[in-house]
């Protein structure tokens, strides 16, 4: 969403503001056609920052991250 966009704006403060994952969730899909074209790569260029600042902020979540090795990682 355009974050120019007063409805997007406010969809966005929802999201931010929900109790609960699954909240937020319910938002953002009611709110799908407010996704911008290119939702994709800015998705994955947006959740790469998130988790690079999460790691280098919280050493204890960083080491077990480092401790996973080469294991794959799977999102439940």
């Amino acid at each position: 969403a355009h974050s120019d966009d007063p409805k997007a704006l406010s969809v966005m403060t929802q999201v931010a503001e929900a109790a609960t994952a699954a909240e937020a969730f319910a938002i953002a899909r009611a709110n799908s056609a407010l996704v911008v074209s290119n939702w994709d790569i800015q998705k994955k260029r947006t959740m790469f920052r998130g988790l690079m600042y999460k790691f280098k902020q919280h050493k204890e979540l960083r080491d077990k991250l480092v401790a996973t090795g080469d294991a794959v990682l799977i999102e439940n």
